[in-house]
């Protein structure tokens, strides 16, 4: 008959405690900060995999207004002057991106001097909308001139109106 092996009984000591209680404190705080990170940072958006945005395109502008409850305005895109585009509009919760490109088609710039870049801000009740431009020094005029038309604004009260008209009363926006 074989002997079995002797099995070591551990002991709770207490610097075993204060390893499993600092194990368990940074599992906390890497999971807080990695929530934290996935709710609120602006890289973390879903594309609506539009390439326009026209303020009668209900479809994405309720989209967008889910995404920003508290917004009484929900941005819209006007026709565009030559030479822009949206290349992309995405949301995610607390905030919707749209992505406006301006670029000279048909044109070989020689020299690169320096960009010009500005940022425009609209604030409204519930929300506010950031504009940033940037364009070749040598656009500034056309780009400043053609950048106050480009962005509408479609009342959220409206949107909330033709959804529900639309689907039969069955989907509402949220309050």
């Amino acid at each position: 008959m074989i002997d079995p092996q002797p099995v070591s009984i551990k002991r709770w000591t207490m610097r075993r405690v204060e390893l499993m209680a600092g194990t368990a404190f940074l599992a906390v705080v890497l999971l807080a900060m990695f929530l934290s990170t996935t709710n609120n940072d602006s890289a973390v958006k879903t594309s609506l995999e539009i390439q326009s945005l026209g303020c009668t395109d209900l479809e994405p502008l309720w989209v967008q207004a889910q995404a920003v409850p508290s917004a009484s305005l929900v941005p819209c895109v006007r026709t565009l002057p030559v030479g822009w585009s949206v290349t992309n509009v995405a949301v995610n919760d607390g905030r919707s991106v749209i992505t406006l490109a301006h670029g000279r088609r048909y044109q070989l710039v020689e020299r690169q001097g320096p960009d010009f870049s500005a940022v425009r801000f609209d604030v409204f009740p519930g929300g506010c909308v950031t504009t940033r431009i940037r364009a070749l020094a040598s656009s500034k005029a056309e780009v400043t001139a053609a950048a106050p038309g480009i962005l509408g604004f479609t009342p959220r009260q409206q949107l909330a109106q033709a959804l529900e008209q639309r689907s039969g009363g069955r989907l509402q926006l949220d309050p």
